[in-house]
C-alpha cells in the first residue's frame, strides 16, 4: 500500500508515515528553496510517528552553499532520531543530460558532433561516484538488523579514482571511438554570462569552486558498507554510450 504526504504539510507527512508503519526512512528531496523547511518537516513527522532510523541524503561536507544541507544534517542529528548521513559528491549522471554541473553549454547530445564538451573541472581532480552506489549503501544501511554502529555517522561516498574532465574526455573517445577533447571553463566568467540573480550566480560559483578544490579524497565506505565494489566511469560511460551518440 501506497501512503502519500505533502512535504508543505507536516500533518499530512505525520499520517502518512504513521499509517505505513514505517520504522526506517530514506530522507532526499530535490535542491530548492524549500528544500531545508520540507525535510525538517519530515523530520519532525518521523519523531512523532514512531520511525526509528533515517538515512539521509546530503552533500559532500554538507558545503555551503548547499547550506540547507548542512541545517538538516543539524536537526536530524538533534533529534530523537537514530541517523545516518550520505555525503556524495560528483554524480556520474550529470553526464548524462544537458547540464550546468558540467559546464554552461554542456549537452551530451552534441558530444560527437562538436567532438568536444565545456566543463568547469578540466584540469580538477575530484571525487566522482555513480548514484546506483549511493543507493547501494542506503539501501545496506536500512536493511541493518543493529544500526548502532552507523549511528550519528557522515559517511563520504565515491567512486573508485579521482577523475578530471579531462580524463572523462578520454574514456568518452575511448568508447565511441572518435576523440574528444574538454573545453575548459571559468566558472564565475561562464557562470556570470548568465541571466540569474547575483546571490544564485554566486552560490553556484562557490559550489562548483567547491567540487574543483576540496574534493580530493577517496573512500572504501561503498564496499564497506554495501559489498559492492564501486562503479568505474569506463564501466559507466561503456554502459550509457547510446546517451552520447553511439
Amino acid at each position: 500500500t501506497l501512503h502519500t504526504g505533502d512535504m508543505s504539510d507536516a500533518d499530512s507527512m505525520q499520517a502518512a508515515m504513521a499509517a505505513s508503519g514505517a520504522r526506517r526512512v530514506f530522507l532526499s528531496t530535490g535542491n530548492g528553496p524549500e528544500q531545508s523547511a520540507h525535510e525538517c518537516a519530515a523530520i519532525r513527522a518521523a519523531e512523532k510517528s514512531g520511525v526509528e532510523y533515517v538515512v539521509k541524503l546530503s552533500t559532500v561536507k554538507a558545503a555551503v552553499p548547499l547550506g540547507p544541507h548542512l541545517e538538516i544534517e543539524e536537526a536530524l542529528f538533534s533529534s530523537s532520531l537514530a541517523a545516518t548521513a550520505l555525503r556524495p559528491a560528483w554524480f556520474y549522471q550529470n553526464l548524462l543530460a544537458p547540464s550546468m554541473a558540467v559546464g554552461v553549454g554542456y549537452d551530451p547530445a552534441r558530444i560527437v558532433t562538436d567532438k568536444k564538451f565545456p566543463s568547469f573541472f578540466a584540469d580538477s581532480p575530484m571525487s566522482m561516484i555513480d548514484t546506483r552506489d549511493v543507493g547501494a549503501v542506503a539501501a545496506a544501511l536500512l536493511a541493518q538488523d543493529d544500526i548502532a554502529p552507523h549511528n550519528g555517522k557522515c559517511y563520504d561516498l565515491t567512486g573508485p579514482e579521482l577523475l578530471t574532465m579531462r580524463s572523462v574526455a578520454a574514456g568518452l573517445s575511448s568508447v565511441l571511438g572518435v576523440s574528444i577533447e574538454c573545453d575548459p571553463q571559468d566558472a564565475t566568467e561562464a557562470l556570470g554570462s548568465l541571466s540569474m540573480p547575483p546571490a544564485a550566480q554566486k552560490s553556484l560559483t562557490t559550489f562548483f569552486t567547491t567540487l574543483g578544490s576540496d574534493c580530493r579524497e577517496l573512500s572504501d565506505e561503498v564496499q564497506r558498507i554495501s559489498g559492492r565494489k564501486p562503479v568505474t566511469i569506463a564501466d559507466f560511460l561503456e554502459g550509457h554510450k547510446h546517451v552520447f551518440g553511439k
